[in-house]
């Protein structure tokens, strides 16, 4: 998410705690206010997810909400697998954040959203000593322009699951698939 690669880049610029917050507003296109915030505008949501006794309520509908990878990232510095454990989202500081995050449009990101599939955001974040930080992105990473390493991807997706040498062995198949006499080689890497 655009909003998310901002956060990133604001918290690796400055050094401070989610504690220190007072505000966060995200500015993005109409779809991303409309998308992102249909699992927010269910009762009780983060208690259906706690509970897990409702088909689908688990961390997947957080995957598709603007506001919990905004907080988790802002608490954790980082936007892994590991921020959709039960641990990280319920975390205090993490729920206490998801409650400083607004959510505003801007019709120059819809256009560009229309124009050129450029998926862009803002974020400010004010602390409660006043200062002020924002970063902006045109696009996501992943975007149409804006590729990420995989094998960087990889190997913070597999982190705990696959060692570095198993993870270089995977990245290696997948760049040399044209090559696999056996997709059984590619298949006994990913066990």
């Amino acid at each position: 998410m655009a909003a998310t690669d901002c956060v990133l880049e604001i918290v690796g610029r400055h050094d401070f705690s989610a504690k220190e917050i007072e505000s966060i507003t995200i500015w993005g296109p109409l779809t991303l206010l409309i998308s992102g915030a249909m699992f927010t505008a269910v009762d009780d949501m983060y208690e259906k997810i706690r509970r897990g006794d409702e088909t689908g309520w688990c961390w997947i509908p957080l995957l598709f909400d603007a506001k919990y990878p905004i907080a988790a990232a802002f608490v954790d510095r980082e936007m892994t697998p590991r921020q959709y454990t039960n641990e990280r989202i319920f975390d205090p500081l993490v729920q206490e954040t998801l409650g400083k995050i607004r959510i505003k449009t801007r019709i120059e990101l819809d256009r560009a959203l229309g124009e050129s599939l450029q998926f862009g955001a803002e974020v400010a974040v004010t602390l409660k000593d006043g200062r002020t930080f924002s970063a902006k992105t045109e696009q996501h990473k992943g975007g149409p322009g804006k590729p990420f390493d995989v094998a960087t991807k990889l190997a913070v997706g597999a982190d705990g699951v696959l060692t570095s040498l198993q993870q270089r062995k995977l990245v290696d198949a997948v760049r040399n698939l044209d090559q696999m006499k056996d997709v059984r080689e590619l298949a006994a890497l990913l066990r």
